[in-house]
């Protein structure tokens, strides 16, 4: 697990998908941030119950602002490091994420 990694998600109405999405990151990751960009679907029921940080936006702002209040968020940590975002789609695979990581810690 990297504890020095925040993995940050946007999320806009993907009840069907998002917990997937964060079972399939949970395997690699600990700190998993969700921000719901105001879906008006469960999406932030789902992702509760799934124990990854939700942090929502009262109104859909779209993927950047998303992004980036998922970032903020995980710099109040400071054993942040790094981040990766993953879209709540699935389109994304983690072991690239990983492959990525590895690179940057080695160069």
């Amino acid at each position: 697990m990297k504890e020095d990694t925040a993995v940050i998600i946007p999320v806009f109405n993907e009840e069907k998908i998002v917990l997937k999405v964060i079972r399939s990151v949970k395997k690699y990751f600990n700190v998993i941030i969700c921000v719901d960009d105001g879906s008006s679907d469960r999406s932030s029921e789902i992702i509760l119950h799934s124990k990854a940080t939700l942090v929502k936006h009262p109104i859909n702002l779209g993927a950047g602002a998303a992004t980036q209040t998922g970032i903020d968020f995980a710099l109040q940590n400071k054993q942040i490091k790094y981040f990766v975002t993953i879209d709540a789609d699935d389109q994304h695979n983690i072991e690239d994420a990983l492959r990525m990581l590895k690179s940057l810690r080695d160069n």
